[in-house]
């Protein structure tokens, strides 16, 4: 018994055996399937909401191409420098600029004569401010009224020699500067035009742009950048949102709705119609079954 426990001990360990299993192991169907998002039909109420939203970004960037072109658009800086001003407080309105003479040299020691716009106010002359050019051409005027007044510069040596302006006086801005500042660079009327207006007149030299300038007032060129910047901010926001809207039309998604419904709220397309289809489809978002994004 001894022999063979010894012959056991001396033999090698013999190594697992690797193999299939007897039984057939197979799987079966639970007949249960699996639907991604996308093989999901979408609602036609989605697709109505997401339609209409991308009408109301088409709305927003064409109101962001009105504003990148202030002279030629249906709604320019000008109504919206005149509309700030209506409501801004009086005296938060500070005009300055420089005056040059037609060939470029400054215009030194002219009276520059701020008024009521006679268009704008019952009275046909009524003195707001007045002060004159230091030996560079350099004005200041502070404590206007912001909105439209008539800007009128005399020359030195001859009080019937001079020109008339149409001007708009910005507003301040509530949220950046209490103080609505107008810069000008401007030049004299030319001898030319002086004498032509005499040959006409008979009695002054006096040359009155104002009439050319009814519907263009003078305005400051920084009001005139910022709008144009506020036009390529609608573009952008439009884009975005047209982008949303049609991503929802192809998936449903309520959270791409509503993203595009704010963002085409702040397009401000043309009359406030985006803000309206923007509002209207965001409020029907919320009868529309949540889907995942």
């Amino acid at each position: 018994m001894s022999e063979i426990n010894h012959d056991m001990e001396n033999e090698p360990p013999q190594e697992p055996i690797i193999g299939l299993p007897e039984e057939d192991l197979t799987f079966t169907s639970s007949g249960k399937k699996l639907f991604l998002p996308s093989d999901q039909k979408v609602s036609s109420s989605a697709k109505i909401l997401a339609a209409l939203l991308f009408i109301s970004a088409i709305s927003g960037f064409a109101n962001g191409i009105d504003y990148t072109q202030p002279e030629k658009g249906i709604v320019r800086p000008h109504e919206w420098v005149w509309s700030m001003g209506m409501s801004a407080p009086n005296g938060t309105a500070t005009l300055s600029g420089i005056i040059t003479l037609a060939d470029g040299t400054p215009a030194v020691n002219h009276t520059v004569v701020v008024v009521m716009d006679p268009s704008t106010s019952s009275a046909q002359y009524s003195w707001l401010a007045e002060t004159s050019t230091d030996s560079k051409g350099y004005f200041i005027l502070e404590n206007l009224d912001p909105g439209m007044v008539s800007f009128e510069v005399n020359a030195s040596d001859n009080v019937t020699k001079g020109m008339q302006h149409r001007l708009l006086l910005t507003p301040p801005s509530a949220m950046f500067e209490p103080i609505g500042f107008t810069y000008l660079e401007i030049a004299m009327p030319s001898e030319e035009e002086h004498l032509a207006v005499w040959e006409k007149s008979g009695s002054s030299y006096w040359v009155d742009y104002s009439e050319e300038e009814m519907d263009f007032p003078l305005l400051d060129p920084g009001a005139i950048g910022t709008y144009v910047m506020m036009g390529f901010m609608f573009i952008g926001l439009a884009v975005l949102a047209g982008f949303f809207a049609i991503l929802a039309f192809r998936s449903g998604s309520v959270g791409q709705i509503r993203i595009s419904a704010a963002l085409s709220f702040f397009t401000v397309g043309f009359y406030y119609s985006a803000c309206c289809f923007a509002l209207l489809a965001l409020a029907l978002s919320f009868a529309l079954p949540k889907r995942i994004t």
